[in-house]
Order: structure tokens, then C-alpha cells, then sequence
């Protein structure tokens, strides 16, 4: 995502190109929820409370941009997707939630395993192997991508320092 960002930079530093992806994140995440909701057959009331709830806190994610409501959203739409009956929705969300991981992996992981009765259920619904194949690329890729990663920064002695020190601040209970 940097290298991404350092093109875009390169275009035009006019625009806050930062918040605009985080933006473009927050409302793809939001629509492809919300359709998976409407397109459902269930009460209409149900739908507009679901709807109204969820977008009083997307207005919340939107107006205080992080990195974790970034990454849980696009976690979440992402596997959204994968419990489609399309082939192309379910390669669509693995992409979408391996890209999730690349901004936060633990808020991933985290919206993974809060998700993972419901994809569990798809497989025992479908005996799905496949299913089961296309996560295990997924993670492969995901490790391939977090390894890169990981190298990277330790090549760079100031970006190891500061892993060094993000991880012991982050271990301080406020």
C-alpha cells in the first residue's frame, strides 16, 4: 500500500490521498454489506434497522479514520463476498480480505475468527473442499505477503527500532 500511495503522491500531492483510499475502503466495505443484507429475504424493518445502525457507526469509522475500523471493515466485506453462491464474489472477498491483512492483521484474524462459524457452516452446508482450498491459498499468500513484509522492515535499521518500540508502546495498558 505505500508504493501505492507514493505513486498516487507522484501524480498530485494536491490530494490527501491517504484519507481518500481510506474513504474508497469505508464505502466499497459499507455497500457490499449492505447489499448482502438487502438482498436477503428478510423483514423489511429488519433491514432499515440493520441499515440505520450500521451506517450511524460507519459515520463514526469515517469521521475518526483508523487503521483497525479500516481493516475490520474490508475483513469484513470481504468474507461477506466468500459466503456468496458466485464463484467470482468468493475470489472478490478472499482478495478483499487478504488485502485487509496487508493494513492490520490482527484486526483481520480478528474479524476472522468472530466470522469463521458462518463460513464453517457454508462448508458443512456444501461440502465445500474447494471452499477450503481457496482459503488455504488465501493464507498462503497471506503469509507469503506478512514474511515479505516482516524482512523488509528488519533491512531497515530505523524501521526495526521502531517495530521494536510501536510493539513495547503498544503493550502499555492506558
Amino acid at each position: 500500500s505505500s508504493d501505492l500511495l507514493k505513486i498516487l503522491y507522484s501524480l498530485t500531492n494536491t490530494i490527501e490521498w491517504y484519507s481518500l483510499l481510506f474513504a474508497i475502503c469505508h464505502v466499497f466495505s459499507l455497500s457490499v454489506i449492505l447489499w448482502s443484507v438487502f438482498k436477503k429475504r428478510v423483514n423489511y424493518l429488519f433491514k432499515m434497522l440493520f441499515a440505520g445502525i450500521f451506517l450511524l457507526l460507519e459515520i463514526r469509522f469515517i469521521a475518526q479514520f483508523q487503521f483497525t475500523t479500516t481493516t475490520a471493515m474490508l475483513a469484513l466485506s470481504g468474507l461477506v463476498l466468500t459466503l456468496e453462491n458466485d464463484r467470482r464474489l468468493l475470489n472478490i472477498g478472499l482478495i478483499i480480505f487478504a488485502i485487509s491483512t496487508l493494513i492490520r492483521f490482527e484486526a483481520a484474524i480478528l474479524i476472522l475468527i468472530l466470522f469463521s462459524p458462518l463460513l464453517i457452516k457454508r462448508f458443512l452446508d456444501n461440502n465445500d473442499w474447494k471452499l477450503v482450498k481457496k482459503f488455504g491459498i488465501t493464507f498462503l499468500l497471506i503469509t507469503v505477503f506478512f514474511s515479505i513484509n516482516h524482512f523488509s522492515y528488519r533491512m531497515n535499521s530505523d524501521w526495526d527500532s521502531y517495530q521494536k518500540y510501536n510493539k513495547i508502546r503498544g503493550a502499555v495498558n492506558d
